[in-house]
């Protein structure tokens, strides 16, 4: 090979056989040559370079001194800032998901002219790198349901690593639903290693991929999602994607005026940072479903 031109030679004493147009050659080995200089052939892996950021998130409630010693003291609502802060503390971590699924990669100016860099979700790192994709119909006939064979190409077409992998399928209920009744004879019992990550999840084994079947029901809230993500499945392998941060998250309360703070009100507050590092969306792969 020189450059991106390749001789073909037949072998001693014989004539290389005709090919057609377009029809490909298979390489079957390098040969070595006895008493020569060198190796035979010079290999170099072909990488596909990519980058992400990592993306600051906080949120926090205000409370004025008065209105603050108000909740504190009223006995009616005696738990009411506890219930309000987990509120927060749980929409903050849906942010933090919504960006891990389906963040744009690039840089925001925010409402008070920061400018900061906002990372790249799961999703469209899989559609800019083509990761496998298809379309299925669930009909609950035999003769025109194609979710089935739909998934096990898609799970071949994606397979990356080693044999017997086991890959996560994420999906709402509803599609949950119609594609354990395909496999409700060949589904298994998943089990971790990890006892505390037991979730009575079942898995079906393909052969080649072991793939756990995860019912998502987020993929179903509209303010969170595009209304079809409610009929994707979206298939994960887990040890192609890291989570990145510079910190680890932090939550709290803000000084005032007792702290010595020249302002009459108290803020609780949580921030956190985190970057998806994807290595190989080609490994994972997706599905649109529609039900007839």
């Amino acid at each position: 090979i020189v450059g991106s031109v390749i001789t073909v030679a037949p072998l001693t004493g014989e004539t290389l056989p005709s090919v057609a147009d377009g029809e490909v050659i298979s390489v079957l080995s390098s040969v070595e040559g006895d008493g020569v200089e060198g190796f035979a052939n010079y290999f170099r892996a072909s990488t596909v370079e990519r980058h992400n950021y990592v993306q600051l998130f906080s949120k926090a409630i205000r409370y004025g001194e008065v209105e603050l010693f108000k909740l504190q003291n009223a006995a009616a609502t005696s738990n009411f800032l506890e219930m309000e802060k987990n509120a927060m503390f749980k929409q903050f971590r849906t942010d933090i998901s919504n960006s891990f699924w389906n963040g744009d990669k690039g840089e925001v100016t925010t409402a008070k002219g920061a400018k900061a860099k906002v990372t790249q979700g799961l999703y469209p790192a899989m559609v800019a790198a083509g990761s496998p994709s298809a379309t299925a119909v669930s009909s609950g006939d035999a003769s025109t349901d194609t979710l089935q064979s739909v998934f096990e190409d898609l799970v071949i077409d994606s397979e990356y690593g080693d044999y017997g992998q086991v890959r996560f399928a994420f999906m709402s209920p509803k599609v949950h639903l119609a594609i354990s009744k395909l496999y409700k004879e060949e589904k298994t019992r998943y089990a971790p290693n990890d006892a505390v990550a037991s979730l009575a999840l079942d898995e079906v084994n393909l052969g080649s991929s072991r793939v756990v079947f995860i019912p998502y029901s987020r993929f179903t809230d509209t303010a969170s999602f595009p209304a079809d993500w409610a009929t994707k499945i979206i298939l994960l392998d887990m040890k192609n994607i890291n989570l990145r941060q510079m910190w680890a998250e932090r939550s709290g309360e803000t000084l005032d005026r007792e702290g010595g703070i020249a302002k009459t009100y108290k803020e609780m507050y949580v921030d956190a940072n985190m970057g998806v590092q994807f290595n190989n969306p080609l490994a994972c792969g997706y599905i649109d479903v529609t039900f007839a």
